[in-house]
């Protein structure tokens, strides 16, 4: 893989990880030569595979193993570990989403690729880290959308 710069990495969501060809195109996105490195996390990962077994897909789980397995030998420099203590410093309204965001801080994440924005934001407030180290900025144009992280 090429080195894209470090505001260059992006974590993908489950959401925007289950509809085969938009993870497909995200994914060869980040083939050589790189547009920029995938990241995501155990938890992101587990998401997708609940996704992917439950209606309306109900992929055997074989499958999904098969795919998750795939991603991760294609791009094992992906996995994002660590991030836990995060977790209860991430202010958003969807709890269940916290470990998305915490993924972004810990691997120094220039955004986060999702489906559903304001799941990531505070409410009314577009930069949900407006006050804190790590300030800012949900794109809610389009779907699916990027949060970014950072001063860009």
């Amino acid at each position: 893989m090429s080195n894209p710069e470090k505001g260059s990495s992006v974590v993908l969501d489950a959401c925007v990880l289950v509809p085969i060809a938009l993870c497909d195109a995200f994914l060869r996105l980040a083939e050589e030569p790189s547009l920029y490195r995938p990241l995501w996390s155990e938890e992101i990962l587990t998401e997708l595979r609940r996704a992917l077994v439950k209606k309306p897909l109900q992929l055997p789980p074989c499958k999904a193993d098969y795919r998750i397995a795939c991603m991760k030998a294609a791009f094992p420099e992906a996995l994002v570990a660590g991030r836990q203590s995060l977790i209860p410093t991430v202010r958003i309204p969807a709890a269940h989403d916290k470990h998305v965001v915490a993924t972004a801080i810990h691997a120094g994440a220039g955004a986060i690729c999702t489906a559903n924005p304001p799941a990531l934001s505070a409410p009314g407030d577009r930069s949900p880290w407006s006050r804190g180290p790590h300030a800012g900025r949900v794109s809610a144009a389009g779907a699916p959308a990027e949060l970014r992280l950072g001063d860009g």
